[in-house]
């Protein structure tokens, strides 16, 4: 079981989706404070989530931190189509 199928990261992955599609509509002069802030720290949840499932696992690789990203790139809709190859 990956990262992705635990409940918890689904919903912080999802958090960080609504966060990012609320602050849009902060105003400009936000945008390098309190916007920044909310998308970083929001984003971190998911991060931290499979970081923590990856030392869990036997395999020992740091690439499970480094895999929210994409995931984040997705459900923004930044990556879509043959643009974007799901891991294995």
């Amino acid at each position: 079981m990956g990262f992705e199928d635990l409940e918890v990261w689904q919903k912080a992955h999802k958090l960080v989706l609504d966060i990012y599609k609320v602050t849009e509509h902060f105003p400009n002069t936000e945008r390098f404070r309190l916007t920044d802030q909310l998308c970083r720290s929001a984003a971190s949840i998911p991060a931290n989530i499979a970081e923590g499932k990856g030392r869990d696992s036997n395999k020992g690789s740091s690439i499970s931190s480094t895999l929210p990203a994409p995931c984040n790139c997705v459900g923004r809709e930044y990556f879509t189509g043959p643009r974007f190859v799901g891991r294995d």
